[in-house]
């Protein structure tokens, strides 16, 4: 079964009745602007891949093909061996439709009330995951932010931190003469806990852009491995996709 959520939320911190926006130091402000959207002019795309998912009651691999209009319009075909869709899920950003093609079934709900982790284990959501497909780092809500760069000159990490000052995020990156490319984040919970990491490698380039070629998304007990095998960017998309009907 594949299945989607809203789980990226925006940057800005609630205080009494006012949006108050984070305040970064310049280079903390450079790296996360470059890191958050590293294609600034994609709006549609697609793609195709394989995976690999692991996990104590899954085990399985194949094909995967989708479409994604930024930020929370998303399509994914799981296929088998021959290219036929076995599960094909859409979320137009209000709905979320699932075709379980070889059980028969369609489902639709709620963006809101779904969640990936009812395929592959792992809490993440349409928007981040589209977010990670465009080749960005999908931002927690966050209050504040640090930049530390550590004994390699090369490599660095970004904390988040909420109103409470507790660690929501944290990213992993590269930094070659003030250029930031994410090796990978964490997300994690109210009790320091890391609710599902990911791991970012490699680059795949198309019209321009630049985007991760393998994706590990991971939690204490499942892992979700994509290969970006081609992308399409920018692709022209038709809205009527994200949108699914029963058979």
């Amino acid at each position: 079964m594949l299945w989607a959520s809203l789980l990226l939320n925006g940057c800005a911190t609630l205080t009494g009745e006012r949006l108050v926006p984070p305040q970064y130091d310049p280079a903390t402000a450079a790296a996360l602007s470059a890191i958050s959207v590293s294609n600034p002019t994609l709006t549609a795309f697609k793609g195709i891949g394989t995976y690999r998912l692991s996990g104590p009651e899954r085990n399985f691999s194949g094909r995967v093909a989708w479409v994604a209009r930024q930020p929370d319009r998303l399509r994914i075909a799981v296929l088998d061996a021959t290219g036929k869709p076995l599960t094909v899920m859409a979320t137009d950003g209000q709905w979320l439709y699932v075709d379980a093609r070889n059980e028969d079934r369609f489902h639709k709900k709620r963006v809101g009330s779904a969640s990936l982790k009812k395929m592959i284990g792992i809490d993440i959501g349409a928007e981040a995951l589209i977010a990670v497909l465009a080749g960005g780092v999908p931002l927690q809500s966050h209050r504040s932010a640090r930049l530390d760069s550590g004994d390699d000159v090369a490599g660095c990490r970004i904390d988040l931190f909420d109103q409470a000052r507790q660690t929501v995020q944290q990213i992993w990156c590269r930094n070659s003469n003030n250029h930031y490319t994410a090796e990978g984040f964490a997300v994690l919970d109210g009790n320091n806990d890391t609710r599902y990491q990911v791991e970012l490698r490699g680059a795949k380039r198309a019209g321009g852009m630049t985007f991760f070629e393998t994706i590990v998304f991971e939690n204490h007990e499942n892992r979700f491995r994509l290969e970006v095998a081609r992308i399409w960017a920018p692709a022209q998309i038709n809205d009527a996709l994200f949108k699914l009907e029963p058979r």
